[in-house]
């Protein structure tokens, strides 16, 4: 399931949905469709509510090759990290991409076979009325983290909100810097064509945003 924030312009909507469709079925994820998200925009504030991103979710099924067991479970996450990444290189080559235009926004808020994230430029006690799915009696799960933080240093923005695809932390990450350059290191150890190396890691943009 990939959480997606799109684009509130139907036209810039469809471009970005098609590219996406795209690079999943490249990669050997059969696309099975979207599913807009219910959100009630009336219980956020005037920036946010000025702000928010039309909400969406992505759904894919595996490649019919896998097993159902923890090693292919790993694998498809890593698949699915590739693809999401593959994915951000060709909106942005395509001039789709988010930080090309702050008035849409294009961002996974997570893209996973375990995880799905809720997030929003919200206080914590207005996501649940926002996201209707959280009040909904018959969405359950069996593990919940939740996490807020205010934007210190930064404006906020709908992709910086909290929490990130795999981690909510208070601050800055002190080794990021030097796991980004280790990998950038190893691009050239890596089987991938020279042209997809740069799926690998988006060492451009804020921490929260690379995580």
């Amino acid at each position: 399931v990939g959480m997606v924030f799109l684009p509130q312009n139907e036209e810039r909507r469809n471009a970005v949905k098609k590219v996406i469709e795209e690079v999943c079925e490249k990669n050997e994820l059969k696309f099975l469709g979207w599913r807009e998200v219910p959100v009630d925009a009336d219980s956020l504030g005037p920036m946010a509510k000025a702000a928010v991103p039309s909400m969406w979710q992505m759904f894919v099924k595996a490649p019919e090759r896998l097993n159902d067991d923890e090693e292919t479970r790993d694998g498809f996450e890593r698949t699915l990290y590739l693809v999401r990444r593959r994915i951000a290189v060709e909106l942005h080559d395509a001039g789709l991409g988010w930080e090309d235009n702050n008035d849409d926004e294009v961002y996974f808020a997570s893209f996973s076979s375990q995880t799905i994230v809720y997030k929003g430029m919200v206080q914590g006690c207005v996501l649940p009325q926002f996201y209707k799915d959280l009040q909904n009696p018959d969405y359950t799960t069996k593990f919940v983290i939740y996490h807020r933080r205010f934007s210190t240093n930064t404006n906020p923005r709908w992709p910086l909100a909290q929490p990130m695809r795999v981690v909510g932390h208070n601050g800055e990450i002190n080794t990021l810097i030097g796991n980004v350059n280790w990998v950038k290191a190893r691009e050239k150890s890596k089987t991938l064509p020279a042209e997809k190396l740069n799926d690998l890691v988006d060492a451009e943009n804020t921490d929260n945003i690379v995580m």
